[in-house]
């Protein structure tokens, strides 16, 4: 799927937050769980979940000094998941010595485990990480690629430090047992990427061509394999460990600092952004009143990329998986605005234009304008599909929570990049309504 010159330009301008009054940090299990109680004294990078109990996609150590202010319940009954506000005290003692290097792979991937390195990567590479999936090694494989639309380039953000790029990738190598290294990067960028001199004997550049979603991790495995992966298959389980470079990244702070990872860098770019730049904050800071001063008017904020991102409400913390912010200008009122359609919402059109008019930038806004129309089988979303899916006729079964049809006709195959809902022309959540079928089909497993 080409963009054309859809893309964020280069960052301008690194910038380092103040520090926030307090810190909402997501640990995902009960209270009565936590190692620590409100009311109690804290201090930077000291653990708030037991050793078992930490998960991937939840944040377990303070990364300020201050005290326990509170408990936030995700949900209903004693044993609800939970949030813990901590207030900063102003100074930044840490908890405990600084982290020896380790010298084996047992060694990294604890290492990487206690940091909260494991929370700057996917889920399933957490898992791995966390002694969940074993599988023999093949290939760890960097994706270095700048292919999402609006998305920033990976190698601006090695430039602003190669040698933090190196420590990280020596990290990730060690917790692979000294696995060769490929790092995949766009075409157009080959030579920035030999430039930084991050070659080795262990470690190759392989360029693939610029096309949205190859960063991916199943897309990026098939590429690498040059084979397809049928449904449910992790690229772990053919041998294949995918990271990006901001996990890369992560990976060197604590390499360089030999202290726990308690600040993440975010890229905040798109049309409501004065600039494009990388902005460098407390983990768990809430985005609230954080991006304002950036912002060249009321925007709508989206984490984790344009298309198969996540919505930042103003009481969300920041965490060091979101990597990238598109900030999207909220419209204007308009005299009869909801009788109008909105004609600078993506469209089939508006995706045909981009590649055929490369050197235009199309506007992107959080406007709606117009309800949602039913499903007119153009077949647009099976054409862009880098699965083989067909999305029109997965997101009906599994409204209809048909769980034959949805194992029939692979919807565990989806990778969840957004292009059936970013090309369609009704205007349908395809992605969400299928993420949706997937979930329900995966409980149904379990049971």
């Amino acid at each position: 799927m080409r963009f054309g010159a859809y893309r964020a330009d280069s960052i301008s301008a690194t910038i380092e937050s103040a520090l926030p009054p307090e810190v909402l940090i997501p640990i995902g299990i009960p209270k009565g769980d936590a190692l620590v109680a409100e009311g109690d004294p804290i201090k930077t990078g000291q653990p708030l979940v037991p050793d078992d109990l930490i998960s991937p996609r939840q944040f377990h150590l303070s990364t300020v000094t201050g005290h326990v202010d509170r408990f936030i319940s995700h949900g209903k009954g004693m044993r609800a998941p939970t949030s813990v506000a901590i207030a900063r005290s102003g100074d930044d003692l840490f908890w405990e010595k600084e982290y020896d290097l380790p010298a084996d792979a047992a060694a990294a991937r604890l290492l990487m485990i206690r940091s909260g390195v494991i929370h700057a990567c996917g889920e399933e590479i957490g898992r791995w990480l966390l002694g969940k999936t074993q599988n023999h090694l093949k290939a760890l494989v960097v994706a270095g690629l700048s292919t999402s639309p609006l998305g920033s380039s990976g190698i601006g953000a090695v430039e602003e430090d190669v040698s933090l790029f190196s420590a990280g990738l020596s990290l990730w190598q060690t917790a692979a047992s000294g696995t060769p290294v490929s790092i995949a990067v766009t075409e157009e960028e080959i030579e920035r990427w030999r430039a930084a001199g991050v070659e080795s004997e262990q470690v190759h550049i392989k360029a693939l061509p610029n096309r949205y979603p190859y960063e991916n991790p199943v897309i990026l495995a098939c590429a690498h394999l040059q084979k397809d992966l049928p449904g449910e298959t992790n690229p772990l389980n053919e041998g294949i460990l995918v990271i990006d470079t901001a996990s890369v990244l992560a990976a060197g702070r604590i390499m360089t600092s030999r202290r726990p990872l308690i600040e993440t860098r975010l890229e905040l770019l798109g049309e409501g952004a004065k600039n494009t730049v990388a902005v460098l904050t407390r983990i768990g800071a809430c985005a609230g009143g954080f991006f304002e001063p950036l912002l060249v008017r009321p925007s709508k904020l989206v984490a984790g990329g344009l298309l198969a991102g996540e919505g930042l409400t103003d009481d969300q913390p920041l965490l060091p998986h979101y990597h990238n912010v598109v900030a999207l200008p909220l419209p204007e009122r308009r005299f009869m605005g909801f009788a109008m359609p909105a004609a600078t919402r993506h469209s089939w059109t508006r995706t045909v234009l981009s590649s055929l008019l490369p050197r235009v930038r199309f506007e992107s806004k959080a406007e709606v304008g117009g309800e949602e129309r039913p499903c007119i089988s153009c077949g647009a979303c099976e054409e862009v599909c880098p699965r083989g899916i067909s999305p029109s006729y997965l997101f009906k079964v599994a409204d209809a929570d048909i769980i034959e049809e949805m194992e029939l006709y692979g919807i565990d195959r989806c990778i969840q990049c957004g292009l059936c809902s970013y090309v369609c022309p009704s205007k349908i959540d395809l992605m969400g309504k299928i993420v949706a079928g997937l979930k329900r089909l995966e409980a149904e497993r379990a049971e």
